[in-house]
């Protein structure tokens, strides 16, 4: 049976089970906690960037085109 980590070490200690929570196994560590496992990370998904819309230029006027040409 294994308490969960956050229980305080004197409710561990009345239960008489804290020295072999503490330990583990005795080739693990002397007297120190199991290696927690690694948990998996969970990749990011990529936010699409929206694309910018260009601005279309209004044509001018053919007259306003035209008067431009011949204005000296």
């Amino acid at each position: 049976m294994r308490l969960s980590i956050n229980v305080h070490k004197n409710v561990k200690y009345r239960l008489g089970i804290w020295r072999k929570i503490t330990e583990g196994d005795a080739e693990n560590g002397d007297g120190k906690k199991k290696k927690k496992k690694m948990k998996k990370k969970k990749k990011k998904k990529k936010k699409k960037k929206k694309k910018k819309k260009k601005k279309k230029k209004k044509k001018k006027k053919y007259e306003e085109r035209f008067d431009a040409c011949y204005s000296f």
